[in-house]
């Protein structure tokens, strides 16, 4: 009786292991996807020298909520919606909108890409929708602690969170 238990549980355990292991690989991979998706979509901006005086360049900055997802023409997400539409108005100028946007990244990586790209793009205007992703901060890179890194790990602890909890997380990061 004792081994049949003993059996069971070691059967249990190594099948939830297997199964999170399973949640962790299709997360990381489906992470990996549309990162390169998202490069692969949003076009890069190549200056045209020397800018054309009429151009209006609008640069746009975010994270999945600002990226093409699923789609092959980076017109269908806002920025490319936002050029359209300024160009259709006939205000006399040529705007032009540079998406500046990655799945999945945070702020710190969006402002370091800007950083590298502002002198050779010279916008005009930025407009930034980010820091969906910075509900932790960076210090998680650092940390040794292995299990705390893990997508399902990550995921686990969100849900485990009630909304008042976040909402309250929210309201002191706007304060800040």
């Amino acid at each position: 009786m004792g081994k049949r238990i003993t059996f069971s549980i070691s059967a249990v355990s190594i099948g939830l292991l297997l199964a999170l292991m399973l949640i962790e690989g299709t997360m990381r991979f489906v992470g990996w996807q549309l990162s390169q998706r998202s490069d692969s979509t949003n076009r890069p901006f190549r200056p045209s020298a020397p800018h054309d005086e009429n151009e209006f360049r609008i640069v746009c900055l975010g994270e999945s909520t600002t990226a093409p997802l699923y789609v092959a023409n980076r017109n269908v997400a806002w920025p490319g919606a936002l050029e359209r539409k300024l160009n259709s108005l006939g205000l006399g100028r040529n705007f032009r909108t540079i998406t500046i946007a990655k799945h999945g990244t945070s702020s710190p990586f969006l402002l370091r890409d800007l950083e590298r790209d502002i002198d050779k793009i010279d916008p005009h205007l930025v407009i930034s929708m980010m820091g969906i992703n910075d509900l932790s901060s960076l210090e998680y890179f650092q940390r040794e602690d292995w299990l705390g890194s893990l997508r399902t790990m990550k995921l686990a602890n969100w849900l485990a969170q009630s909304p008042t909890t976040i909402q309250a997380r929210h309201q002191s990061r706007r304060k800040s």
